[in-house]
């Protein structure tokens, strides 16, 4: 074989003539060429191709490249002529860019808020060191009845935990208050010389801030609850009662006026990302042994937490949790009981129960929030592709003049995009300033402290990615659409995607409508049902109502407590219970009658209560009679409420009936009354006497003309049958609203957010109007000519309009019924949804869309037709 009949490697000098300078490469391929003759002859053609790829690359040299990419100046150059072009042309559509930037801006600053409370929620809880690894014990019963899950379990669960289940590293019990399961209690007394104030604390194990990740001021965490006279203190408690931190360790402090404790440890404040909250922590087992009930394993009234040891199967620690409970109580037939984990990072959000599982709660009203954000975001993003993409079809003969002048494609895709940018880069800033200078208003709104996160290195690149990514998104479509008209349908005024983004703008239209449809129809059921619930007759009335707790001399000086205080003015009545009458939580099936049904294992929520309870309360008595002092034997009789009856097969007037070991009659049926939130229906209750009882509450009924003057006397009356203790009170309807907390926030906020969605889409409307009205000014001058009326030129330019709101009426309603329905279902007791919700929300989107219109529409009907037609 000849050797001219060899060649070097085609893509070598393919590469070669993409990447070298043009005057330099005729000179090293002819290098290359003479070079590859001899490699060939000398070594063979393997081994020449490889010397000529080696040769190549190393003539590959810096000055011999061509330049691929701009200089930095001249890049830089580019950009600012892009820029500038893009403010002038800005400034000619004045009208159009302040409605971008102002939807826009709404748009960041109100969806920034919105995220700024999500992400305060959805961080609670998790700032704990393998948070991971923490859970939360919560209780599970099935009975014939039915099934409850509660978060209490018994007070000597933790420490067993750990003893028979290895997987479990730390274990602690925590409980909220002192008789927390009863009366709801959330703050005790503390004295250090002659300050006496009522602090909110708890009880936990000598592992509880192994499990937590607390910040610890003085002390040792692991030592901190040893000793059953200890106790831990926050920074807060630490400088009022001590002066700081350093003094407080290991000195004492009166405890209830009953026993001194020596401070421990002392810890920073607990602050709002954790669910738990106290001032203080006692010894648990101090706390358990102290008490005649704790001890048992029935006594469901505390809360567990424990953490896993690291890669523990958690699946295989619930298993063996099934078999926990009952070895150590004993149920009946059809009875069971077992423990479930959840993570303690979830409590919070989900913090009600749905079939035996956690599900639900907090987290509904954050998830409200997190569609409000996207909407309010998605409709101002919305209006701005529709005003781009409609302006963008005016600018054809701009395409054609820029392309006649030489002008490239790519040119003309940089100038769009570079509009776009900078309106999506201005309205970012202001909806910065605005999310400060609102950012105080949701604070107060929301009851939590909120800060934009300035230092986090994420959050400005973040805010500027998702910008850029906006403004790609409003100015792509346009750019690529109109950079590829032809020359000639460009400088005729005619574009073949005209049909097209019409029809992508109707639909925009209708779903940035839709949505605002949508969130009119949540503001009105929100409304509703929180003037339901502030509104909705409980069976009692919780209005002058007041609670104190018992305790200290109290338990045994109630009676005198009770004479004393129905002597001073403004005191109705006062009588006592075992659980608040707002909120009682304990039930079982620990109550059986004469009669009862085999399998009948209904649970009756119990509570003792004084002779007075039902005229205290204002709760009527629907049959038989009520408690009367007279008749000692009521002291063993019982009352129960409508559903107790319904449930026990019907009249039960004057049978036989035990609980607890107590046994006597049914005396009398009551009126069912809420003796919890409206998220749960009313179940059976049953009532007894016991005013000897060591622990419950006072209830006051109050007159409202004196309430200053009558609160004084009581605290007086208080401190001098109860020294030692602060006078301690709370209004019931303070107490009921806590309750709503939640719903209060969503029915509060919501409203605001769905004014600026709506606020947001009259924009673009306005806009979308004005561009239309624009287009068809010569030809409204023409008809005005030829005789329309003002009232047929409304018509024909408001038809098209009106016709995408009727469109968006008919998408939303049914996905507005949708989602209020299942919103409506976390309550037992709730408003209908009624024909007049979605017709009001209807009335309102109709008539504010044709206001706009019309009132833009009527500008352009009745101005003069020679100036529209000067210029034909």
């Amino acid at each position: 074989m000849k050797k001219d009949s060899y060649s070097p490697p085609t893509w070598i000098t393919k590469l070669l003539s993409r990447v070298c300078k043009a005057h330099l490469l005729e000179e090293i391929e002819g290098d290359l060429l003479e070079f590859y003759e001899l490699w060939v002859a000398e070594d063979g053609p393997a081994k020449a191709n490889r010397k000529y790829l080696w040769h190549a690359f190393k003539f590959l040299r810096f000055y011999s490249l061509k330049s691929l990419i701009p200089s930095r100046a001249k890049s830089n150059l580019m950009i600012d002529h892009y820029f500038k072009l893009a403010w002038r042309n800005l400034l000619k559509r004045r009208a159009n860019a302040l409605i971008n930037v102002m939807g826009l801006s709404l748009g960041f600053a109100s969806s920034l808020l919105i995220f700024l409370w999500v992400e305060k929620e959805t961080n609670i809880d998790r700032f704990h060191t393998d948070s991971h690894r923490i859970f939360n014990v919560y209780s599970r019963f099935s009975f014939p009845g039915g099934l409850q899950t509660l978060r209490n379990t018994p007070a000597k669960l933790p420490a067993e935990l750990q003893a028979i289940i290895p997987e479990v590293e730390y274990s602690t019990g925590f409980a909220k208050s002192f008789r927390l399961s009863l009366q709801g209690v959330t703050a005790e007394t503390f004295q250090k010389g002659d300050v006496i104030l009522k602090m909110k604390g708890s009880r936990g194990s000598p592992q509880f801030f192994s499990i937590f990740s607390f910040k610890i001021l003085e002390g040792l965490p692991n030592d901190a609850l040893l000793d059953r006279s200890s106790i831990a203190i926050s920074r807060k408690m630490a400088n009022i009662f001590f002066g700081s931190p350093e003094a407080a360790i290991n000195q004492s402090i009166r405890y209830q006026n009953e026993k001194n404790l020596i401070v421990s440890l002392v810890f920073e404040d607990i602050g709002e990302e954790s669910s738990l909250q106290f001032d203080y922590l006692t010894n648990w087992d101090a706390w358990v042994d102290g008490d005649e009930f704790k001890p048992g394993w029935d006594h469901f009234g505390t809360h567990t937490y424990i953490k896993l040891k690291e890669g523990t199967n958690v699946a295989a620690v619930e298993e063996k949790l099934r078999d926990v409970l009952p070895q150590y109580i004993e149920f009946g037939e059809g009875e069971t009981a077992e423990l479930g984990l959840q993570p303690f990072e979830e409590q919070y959000l989900y913090g009600n129960f749905e079939n035996g599982r956690p599900a639900g709660g907090r987290i509904r009203s954050v998830r409200v929030f997190q569609g409000i954000a996207v909407f309010i975001l998605l409709i101002a993003i919305i209006n701005f592709i529709n005003l781009s993409t409609a302006n963008a079809t005016q600018r054809a003969k701009e395409v054609g003049v820029r392309k006649v002048v030489g002008a490239l494609r790519r040119n003309l895709i940089h100038q769009f995009l570079a509009e776009s940018l900078l309106i999506t880069f201005v309205s970012t800033a202001i909806g910065l300033l605005l999310t400060l200078a609102l950012l105080p208003v949701l604070e107060v709104l929301t009851e939590s402290q909120l800060s934009l996160p300035i230092t986090d290195p994420y959050f400005l690149p973040g805010l500027l990615l998702i910008a850029s990514a906006i403004g790609l998104l409003a100015g792509g479509y346009p750019s690529l659409v109109l950079s590829k008209i032809g020359l000639l349908p460009a400088l005729s005024k005619r574009s073949d995607n005209g049909a097209n983004t019409g029809k992508l703008r109707k639909a925009l239209v209708v779903f940035q409508f839709g949505i605002s449809i949508v969130l009119t129809v949540a503001t009105i059921v929100l409304s509703s049902q929180m003037q339901f619930l502030v509104n909705k007759t409980l069976g009692f009335d919780r209005d002058n109502l007041i609670y104190v707790p018992i305790e200290g001399s109290l338990v045994s000086d109630y009676r005198t407590f009770k004479d004393e205080a129905v002597k001073i003015p403004g005191v109705l009545t006062v009588d006592r219970s075992s659980q608040t009458p707002h909120k009682m939580g304990f039930s079982g099936p620990f109550f059986n009658w004469d009669g009862q049904e085999e399998g009948n294992n209904t649970s009756f929520t119990p509570s003792s209560v004084g002779f007075d309870f039902v005229e205290t309360m204002g709760i009527e008595v629907v049959r038989g009679r009520g408690f009367e002092r007279g008749r000692p034997a009521d002291s063993t009789n019982f009352l129960v409420n409508e559903t107790a009856e319904r449930a026990m097969g019907g009249d039960v007037l004057n049978k036989t009936a035990s609980i607890f070991g107590k046994q006597g009659k049914i005396i009398g049926v009551i009126k069912d009354f809420h003796f919890n939130s409206l998220h749960t229906p009313i179940t059976p209750m049953v009532l007894d006497v016991k005013e000897g009882l060591n622990f419950g509450t006072i209830t006051i009924r109050l007159e409202s003309q004196t309430l200053r003057n009558t609160l004084a006397q009581l605290e007086t009356l208080h401190a001098q049958i109860n020294p030692g203790y602060a006078f301690d009170y709370t209004f019931v309807n303070r107490m009921y609203e806590d309750e709503y907390r939640a719903e209060q926030l969503v029915s509060s906020l919501v409203p605001n957010f769905a004014g600026l969605a709506i606020f947001i889409s009259c924009l673009g409307l306005f806009g979308l109007v004005t561009f239309a009205t624009q287009r068809r000014v010569k030809e409204i001058g023409i008809r005005k000519v030829l005789g329309a009326s003002v009232t047929q030129i409304l018509q024909l330019l408001s038809k098209d309009f009106a016709l995408l709101v009727v469109i968006a009426i008919f998408v939303a309603t049914p996905i507005s019924y949708m989602i209020m329905r299942d919103w409506l279902a976390g309550f037992a007791y709730s408003i209908d949804l009624s024909w007049w919700i979605f017709a009001l929300a209807i009335l309102v989107a109709i008539g504010i869309s044709y206001l706009i219109i019309l009132g833009r529409v009527w500008q352009s009907a009745t101005s003069n037709p020679v100036g529209s037609l000067r210029s034909e």
